[in-house]
């Protein structure tokens, strides 16, 4: 385990620079087993003061904050993240689009003034809470089953 961690650092060490830049995108890392949040962390926490290279990447995860905890494995990760004098944490929340900007949306979407969309972008808003992935998945099954479709 150690010898991969120390291999592993030495490899990003030695694929990043500053002009070729690391990086590290984790989607989901919610679902992240302990093995796997242990490797990031001797990446993200061990510092080699003879490699500069290191210091070009950046690591960005995303986790779905409903799923995860003051008990979940990954909040004591990112408590020792925000921590270590190593790594500097950013904690970015993202939150659904407001019901203005979901009418806006669906309005564009549709080719129709703001007034004739008001009534499906409130029941669109309701059942997606505002996430632009959810609100265009919606309209999508709409017009697949149908109910949705253009009339002269």
């Amino acid at each position: 385990r150690n010898r991969l961690h120390y291999l592993f650092g030495k490899l990003v060490g030695a694929i990043s620079s500053v002009e070729h830049p690391i990086l590290l995108f984790l989607d989901d890392i919610q679902w992240a087993d302990s093995s796997s949040l242990e490797l990031l962390s001797s990446l993200l926490t061990s510092v080699d003061h003879d490699d500069d290279n290191t210091q070009c990447l950046l690591v960005t995860g995303s986790f779905r904050s409903n799923e995860v905890d003051q008990d979940h494995i990954l909040s004591r990760y990112f408590q020792m993240f925000t921590e270590s004098r190593s790594v500097n944490v950013t904690n970015v929340q993202l939150d659904g689009m407001a019901k203005s900007a979901t009418h806006i949306m669906i309005s564009e979407a549709l080719l129709l003034p703001l007034r004739l969309t008001r009534g499906l972008t409130d029941t669109v808003h309701a059942k997606s809470l505002g996430n632009p992935l959810f609100v265009q998945s919606f309209l999508r099954q709409l017009v697949d089953e149908k109910i949705l479709y253009y009339s002269l």
